[in-house]
């Protein structure tokens, strides 16, 4: 349970989350809506607009090599509807050229570039650095949740035993993510859905 949130406050925390889901994907899966009613703000003891005293603090690892640095500025709006980023961090080997549309959004937004060789062609070392920074960040005991953007399937166990134990796993990727990620994951939003909200005039800002 986040730090600073009382258990009723944790009944409008999925109320917001259905919410906004249905706004993004379309129906809210059967797991969200079994988590219970939406609770109303006198008996939450929270704003009617579900702010919650005490946010979540999450942690943003993005897989590089598996998602676009175009919409990286919504992905982080969107994160921040859930908690707050106090660690954002992107793996990938910056020592190519396949990543440097990347270079002006890691400025704009405060993120860490993790450096990961790729040792051998065709082996992502990228995914094996991610999960153990993961983990590191889990057992430090200072967060209460994660966002995991990738459209890697290899990422399904890391999402599933850090819900075991516990923390909240909000993915980011796009449509063709396959579904046992998707199913892993507290709540799964889809890029695309999140790009599309960015018109002709913010396309060009940070936060597209």
């Amino acid at each position: 349970m986040p730090v600073g949130t009382s258990r009723p406050a944790v009944g409008e925390f999925w109320c917001r989350l259905r919410r906004r889901i249905t706004a993004l994907n379309g129906p809210v899966p059967a797991e969200l809506s079994a988590a219970g009613p939406c609770l109303s703000a006198a008996s939450t003891g929270v704003p009617g607009d579900g702010t919650v005293v005490g946010r979540a603090r999450l942690a943003v690892l993005i897989d590089a090599d598996n998602a676009q640095a175009s919409v990286i500025g919504s992905v982080l709006a969107e994160a921040a509807t859930f908690g707050t980023a106090q660690v954002k961090r992107a793996y990938g080997d910056w020592t190519g050229t396949s990543l440097k549309s990347w270079k002006e959004q890691l400025l704009a937004h405060s993120i860490l570039p993790v450096q990961q060789f790729a040792y051998v062609t065709g082996k992502n070392a990228t995914d094996a650095a991610m999960v153990i920074d993961a983990m590191d960040l889990f057992h430090a005991g200072e967060l209460d949740g994660f966002c995991l953007v990738s459209s890697d399937s290899d990422f399904t166990r890391l999402a599933t035993r850090l819900r075991e134990s516990g923390r909240t796993v909000y993915g980011f990727g796009e449509r063709k993510t396959p579904r046992p990620f998707v199913l892993a994951c507290d709540a799964f939003i889809q890029v695309e859905n999140l790009a599309s909200t960015c018109g002709p005039a913010a396309a060009g800002s940070w936060a597209c």
